[in-house]
């Protein structure tokens, strides 16, 4: 059975214990998620597959009567896939589109070069 001394020394180490947690807390940054009221920003296959989320429902809700109960689910699937091979699209385009800026650019300069000679 403790004792009365040994009670008060364990309270003691567990003030000390708890003093040293709350100093220690105040040294410590938290990290920038912790501390922030803003959510994580998503990736771009989260942001693609809430967006294909959103749309599939709506066309659950609209089209499961006429077409039936998988509208959802296949309509879902879809999306993200148009919107893959929408984003290699634009990607690939824009890739076009540098090559003909710089093509266009490449003559336009050579041709101001030749006209001050």
């Amino acid at each position: 059975m403790p004792t009365s001394s040994s009670g008060a020394k364990g309270s003691a180490t567990l003030q000390d214990a708890i003093r040293d947690g709350i100093l220690r807390t105040g040294r410590e940054s938290t990290a920038d998620g912790l501390t922030s009221d803003a959510a994580p920003e998503p990736t771009l296959d989260e942001a693609r597959a809430d967006l294909a989320r959103a749309v599939a429902g709506i066309a659950q809700k609209v089209l499961a009567d006429r077409f039936g109960p998988l509208t959802g689910t296949i309509t879902e699937t879809t999306i993200v896939a148009g919107l893959k091979n929408f984003e290699e699209q634009v990607d690939r385009a824009k890739g076009d589109f540098n090559l003909v800026a710089h093509e266009l650019a490449d003559r336009f300069i050579s041709s101001v070069s030749k006209k001050k000679k």
